[in-house]
């Protein structure tokens, strides 16, 4: 402390030549910085350095401009609104274009959290969510997994043999589940072909399985395996192009071990609990319908909803009739807004 007082105040009264603030600094084993701060604190504020900051009235004036150039012209890179405003400064016009741009982003972060639509699954098995993920590479090429969960337990799962999936697997992976007797009312996936061969719609037509569909290109409408993937492949080591592995069934055994401890993971959405506990206390959906009731609602209403419809119209109408008949039957509770159904 005596030391800084002593330095700060003969900074404060010498007049320095060039240099030799640093000179002093090696000698003390400090740095510039430090001993400008003691000058400082001795009674000789910095002269500060650099531009001066924009006025209130050139900021006011440089976002007049930029908005009105986008109402005229659209959005655009600065550089091109730079040379369109040439009274306003390089500067101002970034920090505009920045300020709008963060803006937008804030008004469509509301719209959509007001029209967003959650599902909350109130009974286990009613749903399988199923998709596949890039877990890794080998000499053989990429190694890829099949992920499945159950939205209203959290609960996943990563199987395959490191391959894509195929109409045999597919239908090995549904014939498993049914031995087990954990065979869902709704298989919910993408269009991948291997999940819509006409095998698979076979088997699923003669064991009473709806077939949720998502839209094409719409990855967001199977949410759940979508955000568990998300998971897997960041949560404890990153699986996916940067992991090299010596066999397929490696990289395939990692998304196991990996899954399994997400299951034990408390989940903030279910109150701390983990998907084990939720598998342990949710109901089944056998304890409240049987199957053949409950595929007979759903086929009616999907064959009511898709009734002179084709195309991305009849996907919608179809899947928004599945999840009527879900709800109908209690298995499925949809909110909108902010807050999720609890």
């Amino acid at each position: 402390m005596l030391l800084r007082q002593r330095v700060g105040s003969w900074l404060a009264t010498r007049p320095l030549r060039k240099g030799d603030l640093g000179r002093i600094a090696r000698k003390l084993r400090v740095k510039v910085r430090t001993l400008l701060n003691w000058r400082k604190a001795a009674g000789r504020p910095l002269k500060r350095q650099g531009r001066p900051p924009a006025t209130a009235q050139e900021r006011h004036e440089a976002l007049a401009s930029v908005r009105w150039l986008i109402l005229r012209e659209g959005w655009m890179g600065w550089r091109m609104m730079a040379l369109s405003l040439p009274w306003v400064s390089t500067r101002m016009v970034q920090w505009a274009v920045a300020s709008l741009k963060a803006r937008r982003r804030r008004l469509q972060r509301r719209k959509l959290g007001r029209n967003r639509v959650h599902y909350h699954y109130t009974t286990q098995g009613v749903v399988t969510a199923q998709d596949t993920a890039h877990v890794g590479e080998c000499k053989g090429g990429r190694i890829y997994t099949e992920v499945m969960k159950d939205p209203a337990t959290f609960q996943g799962e990563a199987d395959g043999n490191g391959s894509k999936p195929t109409a045999k697997s597919v239908l090995a992976q549904l014939e498993q589940a049914e031995e087990e007797g954990r065979l869902c009312l709704v298989h919910q996936t993408d269009n991948d072909k291997a999940y819509c061969s006409k095998k698979v719609r076979e088997w699923r037509r003669e064991h009473k399985v709806i077939h949720l569909l998502s839209r094409p290109h719409t990855p967001q409408d199977n949410p759940f395996v979508e955000r568990f993937i998300g998971e897997l492949k960041h949560s404890y080591f990153t699986l996916g192009r940067e992991h090299y592995c010596q066999s397929p069934q490696e990289g395939v055994s990692d998304a196991e071990q990996i899954a399994q401890r997400l299951n034990d993971r408390p989940r903030l959405a279910a109150d701390g609990k983990t998907a084990n506990q939720l598998a342990q206390e949710l109901p089944h959906w056998n304890s409240k319908v049987l199957r053949d009731i409950f595929y007979e609602q759903a086929c009616k209403a999907i064959e009511e909803a898709t009734r002179g419809l084709k195309g991305l119209k009849a996907r919608t109408a179809e899947r928004e009739a599945i999840f009527q008949t879900m709800e109908k039957f209690g298995f499925l509770i949809r909110s909108r807004g902010e807050g999720s159904a609890s």
